[in-house]
């Protein structure tokens, strides 16, 4: 009986937050407000649209974590971001991945734009088409090629306290 309300709840915020942004269906079930404060500024900066899901506890979504999925088609392919947020007291832990699926873009042309904004980045591991870079200790990016000019990039960021 538990999982067909949560089922049904997932639904109901999946209907709910198609017309709006993750930070809007968010806002809407009661999410934690420094968590709130969090996503919103992680949502202007990534501008996921289309259907946004948003899973929590029902009893209690101000004190319970809670994660986060949107979408967003570029004009090179697409992007899926999830978003994980975690209350705690007067703090909130997050942590975020993008995947990007590049259908005319290198793996080489990424590697180039994440070294020019982040100087400080490390590879990692670069062999056979596949890449690890770590810019700092919350931000790491993994690339995948997909031919000449195709990419899939994973990219991980967080901040816990």
């Amino acid at each position: 009986m538990n999982r067909l309300i949560l089922l049904m709840c997932v639904v109901l915020i999946t209907l709910q937050s198609h017309s709006s942004g993750m930070y809007e269906a968010a806002s809407k079930v009661g999410i934690n407000n420094n968590c709130l404060s969090q996503l919103k500024m992680l949502t202007d900066a990534l501008q996921p649209i289309g259907v946004n899901l948003v899973s929590y506890k029902i009893e209690d979504p101000s004190k319970s974590p809670s994660y986060h999925f949107g979408h967003q088609k570029n004009k090179d392919g697409s992007t899926t971001f999830t978003v994980s947020l975690s209350p705690k007291e007067e703090v909130c832990s997050w942590s975020y991945t993008a995947t990007t699926v590049f259908d005319d873009t290198s793996c080489s042309d990424v590697k180039k734009a994440y070294m020019n904004s982040f100087p400080n980045m490390q590879v990692l591991i670069e062999e056979q088409g596949f890449g690890v870079f770590q810019a700092n200790s919350s931000l790491s990016v993994m690339t995948v090629e997909r031919g000449d000019s195709a990419c899939t990039v994973l990219k991980t960021e967080s901040q816990f306290f």
